[in-house]
C-alpha cells in the first residue's frame, strides 16, 4: 500500500510539474494579471526554489493547501527534476507510511478518532507555523 500510493502520488506530482515546466509561464503572464501575479513574483518564485525547492516539496506533502502551488511552481521555476523527485518520493513515503500505519493500527475507528481530534487540528497548524516563523526568527544569521 505504502510503496504503490507513493508511486501513485509521485508520477502524479511529476505530470504537475511538467505542466508547471511546460505551459506555466506562458499562462502566468497571459493570465498573471488576474492573480497579480507578475514578472518579479515570477523570479521570486525561481530565486525560492532555487534556494528552498527541496524543503518545500517535502513539506508540502503534509499540506493539502499548499501541495498542488508548490508542484505547479516547481515546474515553473525549473527545479531539477530529479531533486524533484527524490524529495517528492521521501516526502510521500512518509505521508503514506503514516495513513498506512494508522489505518493498520485502527481499522474502523480511525475516522471517529480523527473526528475527535479534528477540531483542534487549526490550532496544531497555526502553532506549528508560529514555531516555525519563532526559530526562523530568533535563529543567528551569519555575518
Amino acid at each position: 500500500v505504502i510503496l504503490t500510493s507513493t508511486l501513485g502520488g509521485v508520477f502524479g506530482n511529476i505530470i504537475g510539474y511538467l505542466a508547471g515546466r511546460w505551459f506555466g509561464t506562458a499562462l502566468i503572464k497571459r493570465f498573471g494579471r488576474i492573480l497579480r501575479i507578475n514578472e518579479e513574483s515570477l523570479e521570486k518564485v525561481s530565486h525560492w526554489f532555487e534556494v528552498h525547492g527541496g524543503r518545500t516539496i517535502f513539506l508540502s506533502r503534509f499540506f493539502g493547501f499548499v501541495r498542488a502551488p508548490s508542484i505547479f511552481s516547481a515546474g515553473i521555476a525549473g527545479m531539477d527534476l530529479p531533486k524533484y523527485i527524490l524529495y517528492s518520493t521521501i516526502g510521500g513515503l512518509i505521508w503514506n507510511g503514516f495513513w498506512a500505519v494508522a489505518a493498520w493500527l485502527f481499522g474502523a475507528e480511525l475516522p471517529m478518532i480523527l473526528g475527535r481530534f479534528y477540531p483542534y487540528f487549526g490550532f496544531f497548524v497555526a502553532a506549528l507555523l508560529i514555531g516555525i516563523a519563532w526559530l526562523n526568527y530568533t535563529r543567528k544569521k551569519p555575518v
